[in-house]
């Protein structure tokens, strides 16, 4: 299992547990809102709750590794695209063809890093802020993401 792997394992079990103790437990309303959500029901749609700083800072969270996390299966996708070259009989050839996908690829190296970036950005917040101020039980949150970075680090440095 992959560093990035074993974060959104710990990510999704720690915004299951959210779910349900900050808001299952809490509000019962939810319940009904997701039956309507997922069976295309009549009713109510939404909550009426405050949105904390903490929801806010788990939303960032959640989007930005949404974003990562699909930079990298696009770069994962482009070395099997590279992998088998399916136009033989068209005017596209082998190097045009890879020349296209490496271009991509470096676009797509540079959309990771940045989103990377980014997301460090958040994790600085999360050791300073919400850590202490909101809520601890994003601490796994947090460890997982540093040994992300270790390794994502790790390899930039190796290659």
């Amino acid at each position: 299992m992959t560093s990035l792997d074993r974060y959104a394992e710990i990510f999704i079990d720690r915004a299951k547990k959210l779910i349900e103790e900050e808001d299952l437990k809490n509000n019962p309303e939810y319940l009904d809102v997701f039956k309507n959500h997922l069976l295309a029901l009549k009713g109510p749609k939404q909550v009426a709750r405050k949105i904390t700083p903490h929801d806010i800072f788990f939303s960032k969270l959640m989007v930005g590794f949404n974003e990562i996390y699909d930079s990298y299966s696009s770069l994962l996708d482009i070395q099997v695209y590279i992998d088998r070259f399916p136009y033989c009989k068209t005017r596209v050839s082998k190097t045009r063809y890879i020349a296209y996908h490496m271009e991509n690829y470096f676009n797509e190296v540079y959309i990771l890093k940045e989103r990377l970036n980014a997301y460090c950005t958040i994790n600085d917040k999360l050791d300073t802020q919400n850590r202490k101020k909101h809520n601890p039980a994003l601490g796994p949150i947090a460890n997982a993401l540093a040994d992300f970075f270790v390794v994502y680090q790790y390899k930039i440095i190796m290659e």
